[in-house]
This record gives C-alpha cells, sequence and structure tokens, in this order.
C-alpha cells in the first residue's frame, strides 16, 4: 500500500484550477507509484522521465517516492507544487537520486527560471535538439544492463 505524500494546504488558499491541479498531480503520483508493485520490476531499474507535463509530473513523483528509484530525466520542465515541495519530499528517499534535467534558453512555455540547475541550450524553445540527447548516456551509465 503506497502512502499518500499531502502537501499542507488549505482550500481556501487555492483557487479551482490549483484544486483540480492539486488533485491531478497527486492523483497520477499514486498510479505511476504503484507500478513497481503492479509489474514487478525492481525500483532500482526504474528511471522516471519525460518532455513538458511528462517530465514535470516525473520530476515530482521521482522526489517524493518512497521507492529508491534509478533516476530522472527531466525535458523543459518546471518542479510541479513547487512550493509545497520540501514538505512533500521530506518522506521521500531519492533526495540524493540522479537527475538529467535540460532546458531550451529560449523555451517560452516554461521559462528557464522555473528549473532547478540544469543544463540550458541556447536558442531552443520548447522543443528538444540533438544536443539534448544525452538522454541514452544517461540511462546506459545508470542501467547499463539495458
Amino acid at each position: 500500500i503506497l502512502k499518500l505524500i499531502t502537501p499542507q494546504l488549505t482550500l481556501k488558499s487555492l483557487g479551482v484550477e490549483d484544486i483540480q491541479y492539486l488533485t491531478q498531480v497527486l492523483n497520477s503520483c499514486i498510479y505511476i507509484k504503484a507500478l513497481p508493485d503492479m509489474n514487478g520490476i525492481p525500483p532500482n531499474c526504474i528511471i522516471l522521465g519525460g518532455f513538458s507535463q511528462g517530465s514535470a509530473l516525473s520530476l515530482y513523483t521521482a522526489l517524493t517516492s518512497q521507492y529508491q528509484l534509478s533516476g530522472i530525466v527531466a525535458l523543459s520542465c518546471w518542479l510541479p507544487l513547487h512550493k509545497t515541495f520540501p514538505q512533500a519530499a521530506s518522506n521521500g528517499i531519492n533526495k540524493d537520486i540522479t537527475i538529467l534535467q535540460c532546458h531550451g534558453e529560449m523555451d517560452h512555455m516554461i521559462p528557464v527560471h522555473f528549473g532547478v540547475q540544469f543544463k540550458t541550450y541556447p536558442g531552443m524553445m520548447h522543443s528538444s535538439c540533438p544536443q539534448m540527447m544525452v538522454v541514452k548516456e544517461f540511462i546506459e551509465k545508470l542501467l547499463p544492463w539495458i
């Protein structure tokens, strides 16, 4: 059984859109966190990742997971629910997880300042580029047997 990590927010401080977003993120996290149990995959063989919203969800889920995951690939994203994140991550065990985060300096969808510390790509908008495809090497380093 997975423990739901919920940020301490009051409904008065949230708008309708915020409540819907919070619910969607937390429901998606519950589903993703259940995948190792449902599929018998050892958590240390899992790298969560994606692009934009998919990687934002992967970033939040991995950093609040109770499983020791292998890594995170976060492309052109942000940390959702960042205002409540420190408390949400306090029960997670992935504080030292390896993260590959890439972001275009010209991304108008997700401004660079939404990121953490990561490599940026001059002239790149909300997309990917060949230089960003270090993902393969990142995965091979973390999961060499794949």
